[in-house]
């Protein structure tokens, strides 16, 4: 299996079974400049620094290819309604010193199966640079008792992702050792 890089509790990565990655990678930013006005001449501009950078990309979710569309979305759509604060890792790299918010999702399904199951959708995802201040660096705000629980419930589930991802990877093996498909 190789391993592509991740977002947060989503991992990319693909292999025999499954595939799970992203495409249209665009990132920008754009410095930001304070604007003096001077009376019967031409404005001077002063740098004060830069703006957040903001990248995209395009998540291909199909359940063809080992994903699940539907929880995919729903850790999305969590992320970015949490204002989850998460690293994003291209590679084994974060793709900068600074952390990432989802700050917008956009998202096509052009294919459902049967019972409304959702068989494919692209996602369209917008990240914006989150740098963090001190506090949130030292860890000196207090956890309310609910997000501790809650913290807790998503630990459990991301061990159970990383059981059921260790499973085919496993079996991913032994496929590419012995040729046999399982």
């Amino acid at each position: 299996m190789a391993n592509v890089g991740s977002l947060g509790g989503i991992r990319f990565n693909t292999s025999m079974r499954r595939v799970l990655t992203f495409d249209n990678y665009r990132r920008s930013g754009a410095a930001k400049y304070a604007t003096h006005e001077i009376i019967g001449e031409k404005s001077r501009l002063e740098y004060t620094g830069l703006e957040p950078e903001e990248i995209t990309i395009d998540i291909q979710l199909m359940s063809s290819l080992g994903s699940k569309p539907e929880e995919q979305l729903k850790k999305l759509r969590k992320m970015r309604d949490d204002g989850e604060v998460v690293s994003f890792i291209i590679g084994t790299k974060p793709v900068s010193q600074n952390k990432w918010i989802i700050k917008n999702l956009g998202e096509a399904v052009p294919h459902w199966g049967n019972r409304g199951k959702m068989l494919f959708a692209t996602v369209q995802v917008t990240l914006a640079e989150y740098v963090m201040n001190t506090t949130e660096i030292t860890g000196d705000i207090q956890a309310t008792p609910w997000s501790d629980v809650q913290n807790r419930i998503e630990s459990v589930q991301e061990k159970i992702e990383e059981v059921n991802t260790g499973v085919l990877d496993f079996l991913d093996e032994v496929e590419d050792v012995t040729g046999v498909s399982l």
